[in-house]
């Protein structure tokens, strides 16, 4: 990883993010871009079994109540992900409402 710390436990690989390359995602295994337009990444996990993404996002602020991310292949034979939970579309971006916590959102296979 570039820019955080690996671990891996059990099927899990994690990584916590330790430099400001907060908003972009590269998940090799799967050909996937997460990019995000507001909102700051603060860990990953990917289950090597499951092919599951978690993303850990910072908490709400008074500038960035929501983030916003697109999911994007990066090949024709990509993977392709949702977020497990229904989210709104702007303008082709996940929209996702952040906590005064931490907010966690999970991208599976579809």
């Amino acid at each position: 990883a570039f820019g955080g710390n690996v671990s891996e436990k059990g099927d899990w690989i994690n990584v916590d993010i330790t430099t400001a390359a907060q908003r972009n995602i590269f998940i090799a295994p799967v050909s996937l871009w997460i990019s995000f337009d507001a909102g700051q990444v603060k860990a990953v996990a990917y289950n090597k079994l499951t092919k599951e993404i978690k993303l850990t996002l910072a908490p709400a602020d008074a500038y960035t109540p929501t983030a916003y991310f697109r999911i994007e292949s990066t090949t024709a034979r990509a993977t392709t992900y949702k977020p497990a939970t229904s989210l709104s579309l702007e303008q082709g971006r996940f929209v996702l409402p952040l906590k005064n916590e931490v907010t966690t959102v999970v991208l599976k296979v579809q």
